[in-house]
């Protein structure tokens, strides 16, 4: 028998089936909460859509027993707030819960079986409850890409599919703030209106909005201004607020006058994370770090904040928890109701971080990664099992939850349908008491998802998933698809060593053999596009292979001028060349179509930057080849041209900010 995702406790086959064909009925009790209702205009919608028939809902002290009805029952005997019984046999179909949210899960279980199953369905009675309580999605919006508002909602309404509970939207600097007005100016940015709105719509599908909203580091799209500039620990970095001075609470607290009120949860999330620059040369904080530690200026500046947040607003803290690990010994100190955000993006075979919070008493959420940033196309298993590995070791401690994170780095040119699969398998992992394995998973996804062409489309994107990310690709944090698209071993004479575990020259058919799996995916899914559930999702990976293949493409050209232009090697290299500047300019252009989909145009001009400049890259070799043409037919070799780096779009000052780490990494 066909699973759902994430798969139930225990699903027990009854004899014969139940067709829809025979149903007339979608009925309520009439004690049901306005939950109850939005869980039933969504089955009637899925009914509508499988059957071509709609069938009306009615509220009744009594379940009609005329006829066959679906049926939402209040069930105080079932045992906690998201649990359920769904059972399916000739007589009807009941689901049942004690809370509005289980009987929206119940419906939700019950619209992927007609997904599966069509408008006859196997009887059966299926029992079910999560295995974690917080099962959610954290979605970068300050990387220069904000989805529109019907995007979000529609993102809520995947994730409520699969029974996730929780959304996070990563804010720096992209809220309209009405007493800062300079900040997240001309990006794009969501106004209290549309947090208002999308909560809501959150709560009509069982989903928690958790506002985030960086408070320590991540703060330059602010500290950048002027007017703002004496509040950062570093002013030629611009990275972290000041935690000693007290202009620095002041002004959070101004910020979450207006950000909190939007949102109807009673937690936060305060980031905190990757406070790098405290503690460097030229920090406001010298003197106080040399007197009592960097680990208690920070933890002092958490505790205020904490104080703030629940005597204030009464709310519950979050925060990200990798700061904290490099102080162990102050560990203790955090507040037991502190929830922290334990992440890790990378696979591992144990992540022994959870045990540090668990033995101090400090509840946690394990936060994976989908792996979609700094890449074309998530490094899927990657992903696969960072989740898996994770989920797993914060379940054995008792971890609160999972929240898989989707980053946007360097522009947030990953496109977000490429991520649905990754949301999907954190579902599975956070739920289900034993999870699928992944090819079970794999045919299950693909229908429930997709729809009927939803084997293919899963069976393809595993097939491009392995093309970019197998270990001659893979690096951490990220995938040479990025840079294949934005660099080129012109830029760096180490570039090309690197993209090999070991360190030899990059082979030109190795990027040729990526673009010809990529070329191949991008047709198989085009056919299938029109046919899909998620159609939008599935163009997003369609153009993500447009722009592999061409990238690939591109580096096999610079990889093979490298290796030499000779008088047999010149015309042909000429052609390509030309062919991949032409080519550049449609890439570039349905890049902006696929991002205007579904996003505002925030700050496009980022990621536009990037392409422009490998561009330009292009563009000189391609003409110095022209300018040399017949110097290489008469056999002289002639020097590259001096290949210009990229500058990103912004100004401030941000050496040393990595540390030691970035400058071994580059050598």
């Amino acid at each position: 028998m066909s699973s759902v995702i994430p798969s139930p406790s225990s699903a027990a086959p009854r004899d014969g089936v139940c067709a829809l064909s025979s149903y007339a009925l979608l009925y309520l009790p009439p004690d049901s909460a306005p939950l109850d209702l939005e869980a039933m205009y969504l089955l009637q919608a899925e009914i509508a859509r499988v059957t071509g028939r709609t069938l009306p809902i009615s509220r009744a002290l009594t379940v009609p027993v005329a006829t066959p009805v679906i049926a939402l029952v209040a069930d105080d005997v079932i045992d906690g707030d998201e649990a359920y019984t769904l059972t399916i046999d000739a007589d009807g179909i009941r689901c049942a819960a004690r809370t509005a949210r289980g009987r929206l899960w119940a419906v939700q279980t019950l619209r992927q079986l007609l997904r599966l199953h069509g408008d006859v369905l196997p009887a059966q009675e299926i029992t079910d409850a999560p295995a974690m309580r917080y099962r959610g999605v954290l979605l970068d919006v300050s990387r220069r890409k904000v989805p529109t508002l019907d995007t979000l909602c529609a993102l809520v309404d995947t994730l409520s599919l699969f029974k996730l509970n929780m959304l996070q939207l990563q804010v720096e600097h992209t809220f309209a703030f009405r007493r800062h007005p300079r900040i997240g100016e001309h990006c794009g940015s969501l106004t209290c209106e549309d947090i208002l709105a999308l909560d809501a719509h959150c709560r009509a599908r069982g989903v928690e909005l958790v506002p985030m909203l960086q408070s320590f580091g991540h703060m330059r799209n602010i500290l950048q201004f002027p007017e703002y500039r004496h509040l950062a620990e570093n002013e030629r970095m611009q990275w972290s607020l000041n935690p000693t001075d007290p202009a620095s609470l002041r002004f959070l607290d101004e910020l979450y006058d207006e950000y909190l009120p939007a949102h109807s949860s009673g937690l936060i999330n305060i980031g905190c994370d990757e406070t790098v620059d405290l503690g460097k040369p030229g920090g406001k904080s010298l003197a106080a770090i040399a007197e009592r530690g960097q680990g208690r200026i920070y933890i002092e500046h958490i505790l205020n904040l904490h104080r703030l947040l629940t005597e204030k607003y009464g709310k519950q803290v979050m925060l990200w928890g990798d700061i904290v690990l490099n102080y162990p010994e102050l560990v203790p100190e955090l507040p037991k109701d502190l929830i922290v955000l334990n992440w890790d993006y990378e696979p591992k075979d144990a992540f022994p971080q959870v045990d540090i919070f668990a033995q101090c008493g400090l509840p946690q959420i394990v936060c994976p990664g989908t792996n979609s940033w700094n890449a074309l196309f998530p490094r899927l298993n990657a992903a696969w099992q960072n989740v898996g590995q994770f989920v797993r070791d914060g379940r054995r401690v008792g971890a609160l939850g999972m929240l898989n994170t989707d980053w946007g780095d360097g522009g947030h040119y990953n496109l977000f349908g490429n991520s649905l699969y990754s949301y999907a398998h954190g579902a599975e992992e956070s739920w289900a008491a034993a999870p699928m394995g992944r090819d079970d998973f794999d045919a299950n996804l693909g229908p429930v998802l997709y729809g009927a062409p939803g084997a293919a489309i899963v069976a393809a994107l595993r097939r491009l998933g392995d093309a970019v990310d197998s270990p001659e690709v893979r690096y951490a944090n990220g995938s040479q698809t990025a840079n294949f698209i934005f660099s080129s071993p012109m830029e760096d004479a180490a570039w090309a060593r690197r993209m090999h575990n070991e360190w030899q020259p990059l082979p030109a058919a190795l990027p040729e053999g990526i673009a010809a799996v990529a070329r191949e995916v991008g047709a198989t899914l085009g056919r299938l596009q029109c046919a899909a559930l998620e159609p939008e999702a599935v163009a997003d990976t369609v153009w993500a292979c447009e722009a592999i293949d061409y990238a690939a493409r591109k580096t096999a050209f610079f990889l093979r001028v490298l290796a030499g232009v000779t008088p047999a090697t010149v015309e042909p290299l000429l052609r390509t060349g030309d062919a991949l500047l032409a080519e550049h300019a449609d890439v570039v252009a349905d890049f902006r179509a696929r991002w205007c989909v579904g996003n505002r145009e925030s700050e496009i001009s980022v990621a536009l930057g990037r392409l422009a400049h490998a561009e330009e890259v292009l563009r000189l070799i391609v003409d110095w080849l022209h300018a040399h043409c017949a110097t290489f037919a008469a056999g002289e070799a002639v020097a590259l041209p001096e290949i210009p780096s990229y500058q990103p779009p912004w100004v401030e000052d941000s050496s040393g900010l990595w540390g030691p780490a970035v400058e071994e990494a580059a050598e």
